[in-house]
């Protein structure tokens, strides 16, 4: 019987955002079930074994994923099974809990100062990586001036470079990171320049051994991903390319209390990884969405469903260097010469909704009252804005002309992701309605992470955003993210937009936090640095065997291997 609890998404339901609200509750399971199964003779586990033939494995946990990569590196996870063995191989001072709460890691216990400046940590005694050696004080300071490297220009960079002498140290002037500070075995201090909300999440990136991760050469560096050491819950085993990832449980883990014993992530095709969901050799599977795919989870004896409102949002990305879409009034045309509406019909059957905020409504800064343009579809409006732009229909094919030159885009898009895939395709068919002639090229992922991130020569592109557990616009709108390893790759500017970034930053007040961020909404509403798509929501299988996990917006399997129980009957 069907019986794990289930966070429906439904037409009026709100989204959630980074990591701070969503269902009120996100267990699957029930919570009480005991560790060791019963006692059973062995016409019962046969009949068992007929019923949810996932029973008759071993400890091993499998779960699936479309695409597999095998950048282990613990500084550079961007692809979704990077992360997954980053989390489970690696662990910071801190983390956060189902609800997107900041919660000691490594740490045992932390605190900061009243003027919010200094940030003290004392770490758990007899930690140990996996070969067995001991974390040392200086394994925590190696790796914050791994990320103080000047060469480093990963995500952490805009966290590392807020602390006192970051910047000395990255420029040769200082040997080491002056706002950084050892007190004895077990305590570290950081002192950052300004007080901010966001600082806490920085301690969220990985402690590596620096026995293992020091470096000759940034290349060399670099190259250390195939055999990563941490301190997590699990241990890389082996990795075979579009096969699978092996990982087997760490004998020195301080604090894994599940009877999982190996964990194995599959590549396999959606169509795939639902049939071997359904024969039971795969326990955890994460599907596109849609009705089919709900209906296909329905019909399986043993399967909890899990569907809830994600963090995930995709979009249309802008290069606001770009002559034609520096103009705000074109770039309101495109959205309104999109129609949204029938793109989720026929892509997502209704499991998401339209997006007009870079804030889901879920999100806890979300404002109760919030006035916005939903850009719904509009052909004429959309071309009225581009002739008001002096786009005007200039030969006899209606492909509109400014200054004797055409209006002419490019989208880039992934070629092996099917929304990707067909959202680059509807938008060419939709805006050649008002009189533009729009190339589409489509490129796998690492390809165009390079041309819109390092070349940054795309002009608009297709991707989307899982958010972070905090919510800082400025990470991917602010010109503090437009340098090495930054995410506003579109070189998005706006001088109100900056005022509002520094005042969130500093913003302690809920009250105050929520206003600041009801403005920005109102402004990118507006102003649209990208051309928000929709807001998705996740559809998740989990085999009923697997006890104790939590999977929502702010939680994944991953989170929950330290308590997970798997029923076996042996």
């Amino acid at each position: 019987m069907k019986n794990g609890h289930r966070c429906l998404l439904i037409t009026i339901l709100m989204m959630s955002t980074f990591l701070f609200g969503g269902c009120s509750s996100f267990n699957s399971k029930d919570n009480g079930t005991p560790s060791n199964p019963p006692e059973v003779v062995n016409g019962a586990k046969e009949q068992a074994y007929e019923v949810n033939p996932a029973l008759a494995r071993t400890e091993t946990l499998v779960v699936t994923s479309s695409n597999l990569s095998l950048n282990f590196h613990p500084l550079y996870a961007t692809r979704t099974t990077e992360t997954w063995v980053r989390d489970l191989v690696f662990e910071g001072l801190m983390s956060h809990d189902k609800m997107g709460n900041p919660i000691p890691l490594l740490a045992e216990s932390y605190e900061i100062s009243e003027d919010g400046l200094e940030y003290t940590f004392i770490v758990k005694d007899d930690l140990l990586f996996h070969d067995g050696s001991r974390l040392k004080m200086s394994d925590v300071m190696f790796s914050y001036e791994i990320l103080a490297n000047e060469q480093y220009s990963g995500e952490h960079r805009l966290f590392i470079d807020g602390i006192v002498g970051v910047m000395q140290f990255r420029s040769g002037e200082a040997t080491n990171i002056s706002g950084i500070e050892i007190i004895g075995e077990k305590t570290i201090k950081f002192r950052f320049e300004t007080p901010g909300i966001y600082n806490v999440w920085g301690f969220e990136s990985p402690i590596i051994p620096e026995h293992v991760y020091s470096f000759s050469s940034w290349d060399n560096f670099l190259m250390n991903s195939n055999n990563p050491i941490g301190t997590g819950p699990m241990a890389l085993v082996a990795a075979e390319s579009d096969q699978q990832i092996e990982l087997k449980r760490s004998a020195f883990h301080h604090g894994m209390k599940s009877n999982v014993s190996r964990v194995i992530i599959k590549a396999m095709s959606p169509q795939l990884a639902l049939e071997s969901f359904a024969n039971g050799s795969v326990d955890i599977v994460a599907v596109s969405p849609t009705k089919e795919h709900y209906d296909k989870l329905k019909a399986i004896t043993f399967a909890e469903i899990v569907e809830f409102p994600s963090n995930a949002f995709n979009y249309i990305g802008i290069n606001h260097n770009h002559p034609i879409l520096k103009d705000k009034k074109v770039r309101q045309a495109l959205a309104y010469a999109f129609d949204r509406d029938e793109f989720i019909r026929t892509q997502w059957q209704n499991h998401a909704i339209p997006s007009n905020s870079p804030v889901p409504e879920t999100h806890w800064t979300y404002p109760n009252e919030q006035a916005l343009n939903i850009y719904s579809y509009d052909i004429e409006k959309a071309k009225i804005l581009l002739s008001d732009a002096g786009w005007i229909e200039g030969d006899d094919k209606g492909v509109r002309m400014k200054d004797g030159e055409r209006l002419e885009l490019t989208i880039s898009a992934f070629s092996d992701i099917s929304w990707s895939y067909n959202l680059a395709n509807a938008t060419k068919a939709q805006w050649e309605k008002i009189g533009a002639i729009v190339n589409v090229e489509f490129m796998d992922f690492n390809m165009l992470k390079e041309k819109v991130f390092t070349d940054r020569s795309a002009m608009l592109w297709v991707m989307a955003w899982h958010l972070p557990v905090d919510y800082d616009p400025a990470r991917l709108y602010g010109t503090i993210a437009t340098g090495p390893g930054g995410f506003n790759a579109g070189n998005y500017y706006n001088t109100n937009a900056e005022e509002l970034f520094v005042r969130l930053r500093t913003a302690f007040d809920d009250t105050e936090r929520i206003n600041l961020v009801s403005d920005w909404i109102s402004l990118a509403n507006e102003e649209l640095p990208y051309i928000y798509i929709a807001q998705l929501s996740e559809l998740w299988g989990v085999n009923e065997r697997v006890q104790k996990i939590e999977i929502g917006p702010y939680s994944n399997w991953v989170g929950s291997i330290q308590d997970i129980v798997l029923r076996v009957m042996e």
